[in-house]
């Protein structure tokens, strides 16, 4: 059993490659119905992500029922050449206007990290990890500036830096 799933896909659609899901769950889900309805003669799963680049904003939670077994395994994988980021940051346009308005500023800092906006608080976590640096920051964007966010940015070679969304965004209604 095959499903699709592509940023330009639907959730109404059949999950095939011309016509993809939208989503990782709507996927799962297929596999659960097809599952129970197969019942015994159950095959296993292969879910193909198209290329892109996912948004999460939520977990995508599996439970021991989307589990396969060896002869009937469940996969996720990206399909053939083509590259899968699933990020579960928000992305935030002001961040590039904001880096546009300083990169005039003569006194901006050329060869240091410097956040898109507001103050930067507490630099930490520098890791390398698949080829890049990550530096993670508390950041403090002007609508919320009473509130921490972890910002995110990585580098090549620890001179230029680009900005990811924020790593952690708090979410008021759970704080």
């Amino acid at each position: 059993m095959k499903y699709h799933v592509a940023t330009t896909g639907q959730d109404d659609n059949p999950g095939t490659r011309e016509n993809p899901f939208a989503t990782l769950e709507r996927a799962r889900d297929a596999i659960r119905a097809a599952r129970q309805q197969a019942g015994a003669a159950w095959r296993g799963a292969t879910v193909w992500l198209a290329g892109g680049f996912y948004e999460r904003r939520q977990s995508f939670d599996l439970t021991a029922e989307d589990s396969g077994t060896p002869e009937a395994p469940v996969v996720y994988r990206a399909w053939p050449g083509e590259s899968v980021r699933l990020v579960g940051g928000v992305r935030v346009p002001r961040f590039h206007e904001s880096l546009r308005a300083l990169a005039k500023d003569p006194h901006r800092p050329l060869y240091h990290f410097v956040n898109p906006e507001n103050s930067l608080n507490d630099p930490n976590g520098l890791s390398f990890w698949q080829g890049q640096w990550h530096l993670f920051y508390q950041g403090y964007p002007p609508e919320e500036s009473a509130r921490v966010h972890w910002g995110h940015a990585v580098s090549d070679d620890l001179i230029r830096w680009r900005d990811l969304p924020y790593a952690i965004y708090p979410n008021p209604e759970n704080c």
